[in-house]
């Protein structure tokens, strides 16, 4: 998982781990339709194309995602794989067109050219759908507009190719496209572009207006060398077929594939097997040609229209006449089109399903177009369709078999995934599988959970199926049981779905904006940084963690579900017990959102199981309760607790405010204070979690961390008067700061709060508007808080008074202001690991290094006058400052000091003077940079390196946090690491307003 960055040194980075949820649309997702031989691995490859804010992830089809294309200037609405694993085409909000592709070596992803649409709404257009067709033809859909491109050579990885617009069309308001589809009337995608003459191809488009527009044209294979260089050169050739109703609302998606003749013949032995009317009609040339095109709508209904070739035009001509006639209320037009835009062909749904209902004319056949069959299972939104793909079985012998199984994948905003096939005689089409969590939730935020899939795809083997849900969450299933292989001649097909599916793992991750990002603290003699924690304005709470069986980052916790945005959060170092008799505080998190309660969760004795079982992370906690829920209609958890006096399998004991509180006794089949809802959530929430049979990925599904893997809520802080902005623990576990929204000096306080009694513990003046971030100093004596006031403020730690005893809290005290010290908001700020230095950073683009002065105030005594006083590092002509190498005029929105110090560069030996500080700045426009540099020197700071590839964000960078460097030797040992090679590395994590949390690892210092 390399990535390339720019470096002045031989300093290196790679990318650990990368996660994003997909974005909420439904050509968002896409599967590179081409299996690998079978001594090559495709889970290794990468296969799986999606959408996910403003980049686009490439994934394994295990769901590691492995790169990050990073260009697009708003969200991506549509990938699709133009080449197989080698060229990708992605549209967005912004009105472009991106085609992707490796580079020569295979080790990064390159934008290789831009288009836009030429007619529309140029200026606003957003890219809603695209489709593809035979490696050289994209055609895209914007609010108003239908756009079709072609490649200057046959193909386009060649290196001088180049894109043309060949066709446009721009459409009334009561038409807005909503689906797209290229489709080869000759029934093969590689031949409905021939080699060297005219290929005949059909535009299809769904429309908000229930109906199917058809346009249909020749494309020549090449292009001519003047019409090149992504110019315009509309054809001629390209005319309007006409209209396909029957759809009662929105056409949703659409999807082609061959007809099957093998599938025919089949049904031909079946027994009381008739053909259709429509069958006998000859076809215009040899060879098997046509399409099925399927399409599915608002109405929640999948139609499938048969498109074969036809010959004698005045017989087809009569009989299309004819049709109308029966119908009654339609009529036919000889001229192209009606003076206001009507279409030639109007049926009404009531006719003959064997008629024909519109007929396209080729360059040199006609093409009939009817409707095969009408698919009712869904009960609301179609918004997904996709066909099973070719299979190509790679045999000993050096020939391949190639066929295509007749099987239809739709998903539906019912939370349903459905495969359709065709069954008996006649060749009825039933949903033969149906997936997806029906009637439960789907993972996201407390909204989003109950809404259902937007978009579904196959593997390349069929083998797979891969769905999204609303809130961004994905939803693998594997079939069991028989499976694809090779079959022998004359063996049927029928029965190859009626193996057992089940759910399989697959990436998860934010579907909004990350706000925070935290390591597990390392306290009282125990290694932090074995897992990471985040959270999000899309509401929850993550933790991430490496599985030991794949060396793989996986989430293993959603330790919240809450029902504001979240953001901030900290981790309370372990605690040595003090004179309350409080025990550690291993696993102990506390969040801020927008609202005015601060909230402290501890993680129960099922999810430390899984992280044993699962990460080798093991807890040395006294026990806990087993597990939580959220009530229904609630926004905190509560933890659920076997009862000591009862039996387990009958009686759950729900803890209310804190731990150890007065409880209630609830029967798992209702009681008094629950509703039948809260007994589901608790019988969830207790069922055992099973990774058995998930082969490599030993990991947890999406619906088992949303049921299995809450965190109780413990404790509410109440105090603040507007929603929380930040928060920081001191590195005792003792105290936690927080801050909220504010516009006036009274709300800018920071309050303090004692960890052993969740009580206040002191307030802080000194802001006249929001802080946004604060930061305990590693020994615990100095608190920084920067705001957006400009001010940077220094609190230190009071002096132990009499009568107070060891372990007994003191309150802090401000002894420094620095006014205006950068021009515009401070965005964040960092101690070194050593408190040596303060960097802060700025809207402005500057980032400073403050030094700390020594005096005696180590251990909490001596005289405070002057003794923490902060000078800047830098020179003063230099205005103690510098800014991102990458882009001056960036706002610096996040920086993060190294936790150790590293070999100067340039320098043979690393030793005293010669070591360096490595600073970690992030930026507003989602670059990331690592500066280096001493104490004492402040002309010595300089760019160690700078991101690229997949290594930085697509927008503002939000936090940036190094792994505490203390590590676990039994945790170690259990992972299958060096406890000194992983004592040393240097792992930087990140979040973004991109929906991203990374992890990059340093290499080389």
């Amino acid at each position: 998982m390399a990535s390339t960055s720019t470096t002045t040194t031989s300093v290196g980075a790679e990318s650990v781990f990368i996660s994003a949820a997909c974005n909420s649309f439904s050509q968002c997702l896409a599967w590179a339709k081409e299996v690998l031989p079978v001594d090559k691995e495709e889970n290794t490859s990468l296969v799986v194309a999606y959408g996910a804010h403003e980049w686009v992830a490439l994934a394994t089809a295990e769901g590691e995602v492995r790169h990050s294309l990073r260009g697009h200037g708003g969200k991506v609405h549509c990938v699709a794989w133009l080449v197989p694993r080698q060229v990708l085409v992605s549209g967005a909000a912004d009105g472009t067109v991106r085609i992707w592709e490796q580079n020569k070596n295979r080790s990064a992803w390159m934008c290789t050219e831009i288009i836009r649409p030429t007619k529309g709404e140029t200026a606003t257009a957003s890219i809603n759908r695209l489709a593809v067709l035979g490696g050289c033809l994209i055609a895209a859909v914007t609010t108003l507009s239908v756009t079709v491109w072609q490649c200057s050579h046959s193909r386009c990885t060649d290196s001088d190719s180049t894109w043309t617009e060949i066709f446009a069309v721009v459409l009334p308001p009561t038409q807005i496209p909503y689906a797209v589809a290229l489709v080869p009337l000759s029934g093969q995608e590689d031949e409905g572009v021939e080699e060297d003459g005219i290929g005949e191809v059909a535009l299809f488009v769904g429309a908000v207006d229930a109906k199917i527009h058809i346009w249909n044209g020749r494309v020549p294979r090449k292009m001519k060398q003047e019409e090149g260089g992504g110019g315009k050169s509309t054809s001629p050739d390209w005319k309007r077929a006409g209209s396909l109703v029957g759809h009662q609302d929105w056409v949703r998606s659409l999807a082609w594939r061959p007809l099957s003749r093998a599938h025919e013949d089949h049904l031909q032995h079946q027994e009381g097997f008739e053909k259709r009317e429509q069958q006998q009609l000859q076809r215009g040339r040899a060879g098997d040609g046509g399409v099925w095109v399927a399409s599915g709508a608002h109405d929640g209904r999948i139609r499938l229209w048969r498109i074969e070739p036809m010959e004698g035009s005045k017989a087809l001509h009569a009989k299309v006449k004819e049709t109308v006639r029966k119908a009654g209320g339609g009529e036919y037009n000889d001229e192209e089109n009606n003076d206001d835009g009507e279409e030639r062909v109007r049926v009404d749904e009531e006719a003959d399903n064997d008629e024909v209902r519109l007929v396209i004319e080729g360059e040199q056949c006609k093409y009939g177009v009817r409707l095969d069959a009408l698919l009712v299972g869904h009960t609301d939104w179609v918004t997904g369709l996709c066909w099973h793909p070719q299979s190509k079985h790679f045999l000993s012998q050096p020939q391949q078999q190639e066929r295509q199984p007749l099987a239809l994948l739709s998903c539906s905003m019912d939370r349903s995934l459905i495969i359709w096939r065709p069954e008996g005689a006649r060749g009825v089409w039933t949903p033969r599988v149906r997936l997806g969590d029906l009637g439960a939730d789907l993972g996201g935020a407390v909204g989003s959970n109950l809404l259902g899939f937007m978009g579904c795809v196959f593997s390349a083997d069929g083998k797979k199926v891969l769905g999204h849900g609303f809130g961004g969450s994905f939803h693998a299933y594997e079939r069991e049981g028989k499976g694809e292989g090779v079959r022998e001649e004359g063996e049927e097909e029928e029965g190859e779905e009626e193996g057992r599916w089940v759910p399989g793992p697959f990436t998860t991750g934010h579907f909004e904006e990350v706000s925070d990002v935290q390591w597990e603290r390392s306290g009282k003699g125990r290694g932090g940084g074995r897992y990471l924690v985040s959270v999000s304005k899309d509401q929850t709470t993550r933790l991430w963690a490496r599985v030991v069986a794949t060396q793989r980052w996986h989430e293993m916790s959603r330790v919240q579900v809450h029902g504001y945005d979240l953001t901030c959060l900290d981790l309370l170092p372990p605690r040595r017990a003090g004179r309350e008799g409080i025990q550690g505080q291993e696993h102990r998190l506390i969040s801020g959102a927008d609202e005015k309660t601060l909230r402290v969760f501890d993680a129960p004795n099922k999810v430390l199981g899984l992280l044993e079982a699962l990460g080798g992370i093991r807890s040395v906690q006294p026990a806990r309760v087993e597990t939580a829920y959220i009530p229904a209609l609630a926004l905190s958890s509560k933890a659920v607790q076997i009862s000591s006096s009862t039996s387990s399998s009958s009686k759950v004991k729900v803890e209310e405010e804190e731990l150890g509180g007065g409880g209630m006794i609830l029967s798992t089949d209702g009681g008094a204070g629950t509703g039948k809802e809260d007994v589901e959530a608790i019988a969830k929430a207790r069922a055992r979690v099973s990774w058995e049979g998930r082969g490599k990925n030993p990991s947890l599904l999406e619906s088992e961390l949303v049921d299995h893997t809450l965190w109780p809520e413990i404790a509410k802080l109440y105090g603040h008067g507007n929603g929380i902005a930040c928060l920081a623990a001191d590195p005792t576990g003792r105290l936690v700061a927080s801050a909220c929204k504010a516009r006036d000096a009274e709300t800018a306080q920071v309050r303090l709060w004692d960890t052993g009694s969740w009580i206040g513990a002191g307030v802080l003046p000194g802001h006249e508007s929001t802080v946004v971030q604060l930061a305990f100093s590693h020994d615990g004596l100095l608190l920084v808080s920067v705001s957006k006031d400009r001010q940077v403020c220094v609190y230190a730690r009071a002096r132990k008074g009499e009568g107070e005893e060891e372990g007994e809290e003191q309150s802090f005290q401000p002894v420094q202001t620095l006014s205006k010290s950068h021009k515009r908001i401070i965005w964040s700020c960092d101690w070194s690991h050593d408190d040596a230095l303060l960097a802060t950073a700025s809207r402005d683009g500057v980032v400073k290094l403050w030094r700390r002065l020594v005096g005696k105030v180590e251990g909490g005594g001596g005289d405070r006058g002057g003794k923490h006083q902060l000078q800047p590092v830098l020179m003063p002509q230099a205005q103690a400052s510098f800014k991102p190498s990458s882009n001056k005029t960036d706002a610096v929105t996040a920086v993060a000091f190294a936790p150790r110090l590293v070999e100067q560069v340039g320098r043979k030996e690393g030793v005293g003077e010669d070591e360096s500080y490595i600073l970690a700045i992030g930026m507003e426009s989602g670059e990331v940079e690592l500066w280096s540099g001493r104490k004492d020197d402040g002309t010595s700071w300089r760019c160690l390196m700078v991101f690229e590839g997949s290594l930085p964000h697509a927008a503002a960078v939000r936090r940036l946090r190094w792994k505490p460097l203390a590590f676990n030797a039994d945790v170690a040992g259990a992972a299958g690491l060096n406890r000194e090679k992983e004592g040393e590395l240097l792992m930087l994590a990140s979040c973004g307003a991109d929906h991203a949390v990374k992890i990059t690892r340093i290499l080389n210092v």
